[in-house]
């Protein structure tokens, strides 16, 4: 299993997976709707599945079993932060309800927050060809966020402030410019990017 430490993953691939890393690394199977534990997440995907789930009604813990070189480990998930809370709860909707991919569903989202600091934001934008579309990058240099912008060509940019409005990421920048990003994405991983950006220390 992964050792602890302070860096929070939140992953939403359509095609292939919703990826939730806290203290371990939790993966959303679209094949079969269940959440399974990635046992090396260093290294080639080894997921497997897990049981006896139980999260607390603040969402502060989550435990879980699964089955770890041949017999049954049981695994506690403790909140070190506010966005491990935030997702902590999206987990247990999405297990609870299910997450079906939408027609609209074309960005594959990576959002990585460190102590409640975004350190890094990718969103790629792809039709059912898998070509690339669109692209935004948000990274983290000295605690100071900047967009990254490729298409037409290369720019990058200081920000001072960031928000969802509906579907659009609101980016704005030191310069006075503000630059508008469409996710296309279903309504339940918008408003979950919406509660990440709401609850981070960035701009506070």
């Amino acid at each position: 299993m992964t050792k602890k430490d302070d860096y929070t993953v939140f992953e939403y691939n359509p095609k292939y997976k919703i990826r939730i890393k806290t203290n371990e690394e939790l993966r959303y199977n679209f094949n079969n709707n269940e959440f399974e534990i990635n046992q090396n997440p260093m290294g080639e995907e080894n997921s497997k599945p897990i049981f006896d789930v139980k999260v607390s009604s603040d969402f502060n813990e989550v435990s879980f079993s699964t089955i770890y070189r041949k017999k049954i480990k049981s695994i506690v998930l403790k909140c070190r932060n506010r966005v491990d809370v935030i997702l902590y709860e999206f987990f247990n909707y999405v297990r609870e309800n299910k997450l079906t991919v939408k027609e609209n569903d074309l960005d594959c989202i990576i959002i990585v927050i460190i102590n409640d600091l975004i350190d890094r934001i990718d969103i790629y934008k792809e039709n059912n060809e898998c070509e690339l579309l669109d692209s935004l990058s948000i990274v983290s240099k000295n605690n100071i966020l900047y967009i990254e912008k490729c298409l037409p060509s290369y720019s990058i940019h200081k920000i001072i402030g960031i928000k969802i409005d509906n579907n659009n990421m609101i980016i704005k920048r030191d310069d006075g410019i503000i630059d508008t990003f469409y996710i296309d994405s279903q309504q339940r991983i918008i408003n979950l990017i919406k509660t990440l950006l709401e609850n981070i220390n960035n701009f506070r």
